[in-house]
């Protein structure tokens, strides 16, 4: 693999043979391109900017969200995100924004331990991503580079956000998404910096996410933040997600649950909502004052249905919520295989409900016995289990091979009978007799 620095660090008496002795070659284009065609190429593509993002002693931050020159380069081969969390935690640094944009050199002194350019003590932990895939082209368009752009920069913060809690400290920041706003000068009470991503990020550290008063503090500040962007026009349209609170994935999901009471019962001018989004251990909260988009009505009501389903099937289905469903139906992705057991296990119910209102008993018997489990469903419409339903059909092949599963016998009605009773107020004796032979 070869590294590659500022051009103009090439250029520079000493400095361009210390870089020329370690193999360091010049970050333009057709040094690149050049490079990619014969081995793999390690660079850090944020530049001077990068320096001054904000990163603190107790705070990382990095400048992705206007850097795509390297991704124009780089998606002629696939690009390996890596991340060093901690690195820039062992140097102080101070320099003059201005005149080194305009020399294209970093301008200013850095120091770590006693005051020396010597590094402090502090945990560096260095993680590697799954490949970012592209579509190799010599001249890609605008849309495909906003995309791996995209990709890229979400496995660098997926990274960060899965592997923060390892540093100490570190494991209940909070991301504040704005439309463009210095929260800088917003007075936050918290010790805030600028994280880039795809829309400005910042990142808040608090004490503990579970503290009543940090809790209560934060989300005064926040409508407040959300009074004043609103009053100068600022908050964000329907182009931007606008202002938000997003808390970290490492909430459980009572944690989840609690903060979500917090900022629906908060007493202020402006009413807060809070969604969780995400599915499984990505799953994280955000506070907001917009009400997310209704999902389309079919997906809604697809959502609904599979949810009770998974509620009445319990197990490991049963803590899955509608919210975390609905994006994996959006998603378009295969469902998690629990859940499409269940999914399955309801249309073979269906079917055997729908075979025994035809009065179709061979195929009704062919369902039971391929799965057993459709017995225990209820018909959505009548409540009725399909042993019920068989009695009102009065189709005996289907009841006695029900009524020999355990359990169904006891299975009650929407009326709250019993397959015996209801065979008996509709007078269907020689069911009521199969029915009274299985109880034995």
């Amino acid at each position: 693999m070869e590294g590659v620095v500022a051009s103009v660090l090439l250029r520079l008496p000493f400095v361009r043979h210390l870089f020329a002795w370690i193999g360091a070659h010049p970050a333009d284009k057709h040094t690149l391109a050049a490079l990619l065609q014969r081995t793999s190429v390690g660079m850090q593509p944020e530049g001077i900017a990068g320096i001054f993002c904000g990163a603190t002693p107790n705070n990382e931050a990095v400048f992705l969200s206007e850097r795509k020159g390297f991704v124009r380069v780089a998606i002629q081969a696939d690009i390996l995100p890596v991340y060093h969390i901690g690195n820039s935690q062992m140097f102080s640094f101070w320099g003059h924004r201005g005149l080194s944009r305009w020399l294209r050199i970093s301008v200013g002194v850095f120091w770590g331990r006693y005051c020396l350019p010597l590094p402090r003590h502090h945990h560096i932990i260095s993680l590697v991503g799954r490949p970012v895939p592209v579509k190799q082209a010599a001249e890609p368009s605008a849309e495909e580079v906003d995309r791996v752009h995209a990709a890229v920069v979400a496995a660098i913060r997926s990274l960060f956000d899965q592997h923060k809690h390892l540093i100490p400290g570190w494991e209940n920041k909070v991301k504040v998404i704005t439309g463009g706003i210095d929260l800088l000068h917003r007075g936050c009470p918290f010790d805030i910096v600028k994280r880039s991503d795809t829309h400005q990020v910042w990142d808040i550290s608090l004490p503990w996410p579970e503290v009543p008063e940090s809790a209560s503090e934060l989300l005064e500040w926040f409508i407040g933040l959300v009074e004043d962007c609103s009053k100068n026009g600022t908050e964000g349209d329907d182009s931007h997600p606008g202002l938000a609170l997003e808390l970290p994935t490492q909430l459980s999901k009572p944690q989840r649950s609690h903060w979500h009471r917090l900022a629906h019962n908060f007493e202020g001018p402006i009413k807060l909502i809070g969604v969780s989004q995400g599915v499984g251990e990505r799953r994280f909260l955000r506070i907001s004052r917009k009400a997310p988009k209704a999902a389309p009505k079919k997906l809604s009501e697809r959502t609904h249905n599979i949810w009770k389903w998974c509620q009445d099937e319990g197990g490991s289905c049963w803590g899955i919520s509608k919210g975390e469903i609905e994006e994996m139906l959006a998603s378009g992705k295969p469902l998690p295989d629990a859940i499409q057991k269940v999914i399955d296990d309801r249309q073979w119910a269906d079917q055997l409900l729908v075979s025994i209102k035809e009065k179709d008993e061979a195929a009704a018997v062919s369902i039971i016995d391929r799965t057993r489990k459709a017995a225990w469903m209820r018909d959505e419409e009548s409540g009725n289990y399909p042993i019920h339903e068989a009695i009102h059909q009065d189709l005996a092949l289907v009841v006695g091979r029900l009524a020999v599963l355990p359990g169904t016998l006891q299975q009650r009605d929407a009326k709250y009978r019993t397959p015996l009773a209801l065979a008996n107020q509709l007078r269907r004796h020689s069911l009521a007799e199969i029915l009274t032979w299985a109880a034995r």
